[in-house]
């Protein structure tokens, strides 16, 4: 199969972790910690979004780097809130309803893994228009 080169590709040392690990914990200390990864995923997801200029249709992979591997669900559970903030910000989609922009039919989603120190590398893939002019990060 021939390599392509992505459209748009950033890379995060940021540690993605099973999504699924999180919601077995009940206490309130880890209720907590649920929340405050939940809004570090979707600033994350939502910041590289903006540096995205491509629009759907298109193909994204989320490739997770880490010393260990993940099974297949729990490596997209890890993955779920920084796709639906990506998605969110290259469709336009308000935040506050991120979690539908990622259900369209004309973005393909893949997922990967490599070993490495902790990290992940989001790679965007163009079938569609790209933006004329690429959107400034705000702080």
């Amino acid at each position: 199969m021939k390599s392509e080169k992505p459209d748009f590709m950033a890379s995060c040392d940021y540690k993605v972790e099973s999504a699924n690990w999180w919601e077995k914990r009940w206490t309130p200390g880890a209720r907590f910690l649920r929340q405050q990864r939940k809004r570090e995923d979707k600033l994350i997801g939502f910041a590289f979004g903006r540096q995205c200029r491509t629009k759907p249709p298109c193909r994204i992979r989320f490739t997770r780097l880490s010393p260990r591997k993940l099974d297949g669900d729990n490596l997209q559970g890890g993955f779920k809130h920084i796709r639906d903030a990506f998605c969110a910000a290259i469709t336009k989609t308000p935040m506050s309803k991120c979690g539908l922009a990622d259900g369209r039919g004309d973005i393909k989603f893949e997922y990967a893994q490599e070993t490495g120190t902790f990290g992940f590398r989001v790679e965007v893939w163009n079938a569609g228009k790209v933006r004329k002019t690429p959107r400034r990060l705000q702080a």
